[in-house]
C-alpha cells in the first residue's frame, strides 16, 4: 500500500482573521473570496490546510500586496485567539509557560516551538515559528478543561477516517458532501479515497451520515428551526432529512431535540 501522504487540517477562525483584516485595510468584500460567508460564523471548524494556503495566494492576488501577510502580523496579537492565550498567559512561571506553548502547539500542529535551557538562575530559551506574535502582559487566572480541549482536538495528519468526518462537515457549507470534493481537499483521487476508508472497514457514505446526524444534534441546542437545521446539513427539505436522521437513530430530529436536547 502506498504511504499516505499528511493531511493538515486548522481553525477557522485562522482564516477568518485573514479575511477580516483584509476587508479592513484592503477595502474588500466576503464575496471577493469564494467562500461561504456562514462558515465563519462557527470560528472552531476545521478546513483543510491546503485551503488555507489557497486563501493566501488569492489575498495577495486581491491585494497586490506581497507584504499581506508581514503587515498582518504587526497590526494584531494573540489576544484574537481567545482561550488559547488565556492558557499562555495563566502560566505562574516561564518553564510553565514553554511547556504549555510546546504542548498545544505540537497539538494544534503550528510547527512553533520553544527552547530553554538553564544556565545558573538565567534562562537562555528561544521562540521559533513562521510568525512573531505579541504575547498580552497580564495574566488571566481562570481556563477551562473545555476551551482547552476545544482548541488541541484536531486529527493527526495520518488519521484518515477522522480527517474525512472533520472534512465532510466543513463541506456542508457547500452543500450536501460529496465523495469528490472531500477527495479534492485531501489530495486523492475519488476512488483511491473509497478504496483507503474501504480498508478501514468503512464507507464514505456512512462517514457521510455520522458527521451530518452529529452536526444536527449540535444545532438542536440553538434556536435554529428544524427546516433551518435541514438546510444547515445539506438537504432541502425536512422530510428527507427525518427518513435519514431516524434510519441513524431510531426517532425523528423532532423526537430526539424533545427527549435528549
Amino acid at each position: 500500500m502506498a504511504k499516505q501522504n499528511p493531511i493538515y487540517l486548522i481553525r477557522v477562525y485562522t482564516a477568518k482573521m485573514l479575511i477580516e483584516h483584509a476587508m479592513k485595510h484592503y477595502g474588500l468584500n466576503h464575496s471577493d473570496f469564494n467562500m461561504p460567508s456562514d462558515l465563519f460564523n462557527y470560528e472552531l471548524k476545521l478546513m483543510p490546510l491546503r485551503d488555507f494556503e489557497a486563501l493566501l495566494c488569492k489575498i495577495e492576488n486581491l491585494t497586490q500586496d506581497p507584504a499581506y501577510t508581514a503587515k498582518l502580523s504587526q497590526s494584531t496579537n494573540l489576544k484574537q485567539f481567545g482561550p488559547f492565550v488565556q492558557l499562555i498567559a495563566s502560566s505562574t512561571n516561564l518553564g510553565m509557560a514553554i511547556k504549555r506553548v510546546n504542548t498545544v502547539h505540537n497539538a494544534i500542529q503550528s510547527g512553533v516551538q520553544v527552547n530553554m535551557l538553564l544556565s545558573g538562575s538565567i534562562a537562555k530559551w528561544r521562540f521559533l515559528s513562521p510568525r512573531h506574535f505579541e504575547l498580552p502582559t497580564s495574566q488571566i487566572k481562570a481556563f477551562t478543561v473545555e476551551q482547552a480541549m476545544s482548541y488541541m482536538l484536531i486529527p493527526q495528519p495520518h488519521d484518515i477516517l477522522k480527517v474525512v468526518f472533520e472534512l465532510t462537515k466543513y463541506a456542508l457549507f457547500y452543500g450536501y458532501p460529496t465523495l469528490e470534493f472531500v477527495a479534492d481537499k485531501v489530495g486523492m483521487k475519488p476512488l483511491t479515497l473509497q478504496r483507503r476508508l474501504q480498508e478501514q472497514s468503512i464507507s464514505f457514505t456512512n462517514i457521510v451520515h455520522h458527521s451530518v446526524c452529529d452536526e444536527a444534534i449540535a444545532l438542536m441546542s440553538t434556536k435554529f428551526t428544524m427546516d433551518d437545521i435541514a438546510r444547515r446539513v445539506g438537504y432541502k427539505n425536512t422530510a428527507s432529512f427525518s427518513v435519514a436522521f431516524k434510519r441513524m437513530y431510531g426517532v425523528t430530529p423532532q423526537q430526539y431535540r424533545q427527549d435528549y436536547i
